[in-house]
């Protein structure tokens, strides 16, 4: 019953081994697929990324979705609306692109939710390929912290429109900003590279609260 309706062509496996409830099911898509969840190194939910968000374990150590292979998702988006400020949702690059040429954000943090992202690979990054307008991942009430990888996009690499935000190393470039903060955002920036690029921009935009570490680099 875990998966959608719309997917054909898969096999549901026994729990993993580990005894780790990762679903009721372990499922593998078979081809190719996105991402995987993996607990303590172990890989388990095997699927497309917003499936693996959706099924992330609440109260799992050590548990993280990989991307596996480079992710276009065309025009859709992918919708963060489980974990938590203490037992976030977390998202590894892996080295992998994650592009989608949505008209407003790749990535959306859903109020009271949480969502970190890294890259444990080279060259990660969130791409919103939009020529006309596009924010990378947009933080709306939840718990956003980034620790690497690249996000790009032709408005905002980060629109922390409220909520928290926590940024310790990775590459944002914005055409308008790399970093907006809303009136009802904080953010806490210690380190990274980010680039307002052309049309006025400017690296951050903040309307609420913004601490700035000496290692956030503004170019």
């Amino acid at each position: 019953d875990d998966v959608p309706a719309d997917y054909e062509n898969h096999e549901v496996c026994a729990k993993s081994g580990s005894g780790t409830d990762v679903g009721e099911a372990q499922v593998v898509k078979v081809g190719e697929y996105d991402a995987a969840i993996f607990i303590d190194g172990s890989q388990g939910v095997t699927f497309d990324l917003q499936f693996c968000v959706l099924q992330f374990p609440e109260n799992a150590n050590n548990a993280v979705i990989k991307l596996l292979r480079n992710v276009d998702l065309g025009s859709g988006f992918v919708t963060v609306d489980n974990g938590s400020a203490t037992n976030p949702v977390v998202i590894d690059l892996n080295g992998h692109l994650l592009t989608s040429s949505h008209e407003m954000y790749v990535i959306y943090v859903n109020s009271g939710t949480g969502l970190t992202i890294c890259d444990s690979g080279s060259g990660g990054a969130i791409v919103n390929t939009r020529t006309d307008s596009g924010i990378g991942i947009s933080n709306y009430g939840g718990t956003l912290t980034v620790e690497g990888g690249s996000i790009s996009a032709k408005d905002y690499a980060i629109e922390n429109k409220s909520g928290t935000l926590t940024v310790t190393g990775g590459t944002f470039t914005g055409r308008c900003n790399a970093v907006y903060n809303g009136s009802e955002g904080t953010a806490t920036i210690s380190g990274g590279t980010f680039i307002g690029v052309t049309d006025g921009g400017s690296p951050f935009y903040n309307d609420g609260t913004m601490e700035l570490g000496c290692d956030a680099g503004a170019v």
